[in-house]
């Protein structure tokens, strides 16, 4: 009988962190329902950002060009100038306007959802680097061969397509710098209560 409750009590603090044969105590720190709300919810900014980044290249205008030109281009025309000999462009702009955007817009946003879904920090600063790495290829795929004075002199000829695709990425960097924060204030927490 009594080693009977002795095993009731045991099962109990275990379910609420107690582990006698590990010598450990662990508190959860959120509950489920907290947890997997903030898990739908960053998943549902990672879908809505994709979302923003396919209509960025697909839809929105880019590039506004003043008179005498008057021309808007999207992303599609600015991938054929790229690819148009008597253009100046750069090899990660030509690269960006023909594969690398929707290439990165796959695996930022893939690893952006399995940070998402595993919580550690490895895989938050994963996602924040992808995010990271993908800002600063649009930029350069913006600035193409201009100078950075003339590239900051032309920020007003930029339109929708341009400003969602940065905004994306910084959302996505976002999302992976509040994994990395969220799973290490987890850790400390662990840390502390063992």
């Amino acid at each position: 009988m009594l080693q009977r409750n002795a095993f009731k009590i045991t099962a109990n603090l275990s379910a609420v962190g107690f582990h006698p044969s590990k010598g450990t105590i662990t508190m959860a720190t959120h509950s489920t329902g907290i947890r997997s709300t903030r898990t739908i919810a960053l998943l549902a900014i990672a879908g809505i950002v994709a979302c923003a980044l396919i209509l960025a290249f697909t839809v929105l205008t880019w590039l506004q060009v003043p008179a005498p030109v008057g021309a808007a281009f999207g992303f599609t025309d600015l991938k054929q100038m790229t690819e148009t000999p008597n253009v100046p462009t750069t090899s990660i702009q030509h690269a960006y306007f023909a594969w690398l955007a929707w290439t990165l817009l796959v695996v930022v946003v893939s690893i952006t959802a399995a940070a998402v879904l595993l919580r550690t920090r490895f895989a938050g600063v994963a996602a924040t680097a992808a995010a990271f790495v993908a800002l600063i290829l649009q930029v350069l795929a913006a600035k193409g061969p201009m100078t950075w004075s003339a590239f900051f002199d032309t920020f007003d000829q930029f339109r929708a397509g341009a400003y969602f695709a940065i905004g994306s990425w910084l959302v996505l960097l976002a999302v992976g710098v509040a994994i990395v924060v969220a799973s290490g204030s987890t850790a400390e927490r662990e840390l502390v209560t063992t």
